[in-house]
């Protein structure tokens, strides 16, 4: 369901944990077997829902970012969304630190 996409992977996890499908023995996660039945069809869905509860200004910022990849320029950035989501690098950092706190 990942497609082997890391970011899926890692909310596939929050999203099992968030619902008591797994359980930790030894450092090890297990899925509980009543879980198979009950994953989500899609992670995309998962990750969208979870980008649709964030404030605004992270939102935007994120689904920009989504589109130039894994690294790009702050500037380069900040010409995608407007000035009110990062008029400057302060804000901007303000807004990552957002994205932070949710673990995105």
């Amino acid at each position: 369901r990942c497609d082997g996409v890391p970011m899926y992977v890692h909310e596939l996890c929050k999203w099992l944990q968030a619902r008591n499908m797994v359980y930790n023995m030894d450092g090890v996660a297990y899925l509980l077997p009543a879980a198979t039945g009950s994953l989500p069809p899609s992670m995309q869905r998962v990750v969208i829902g979870v980008i649709d509860q964030l404030p605004p200004g992270p939102g935007m910022l994120v689904r920009a970012a989504s589109i130039l990849g894994m690294q790009f320029p702050t500037r380069l950035l900040m010409k995608m969304v407007s000035a009110s989501v990062a008029s400057d690098t302060t804000t901007l950092l303000d807004q990552l630190e957002v994205l932070r706190r949710h673990d995105i």
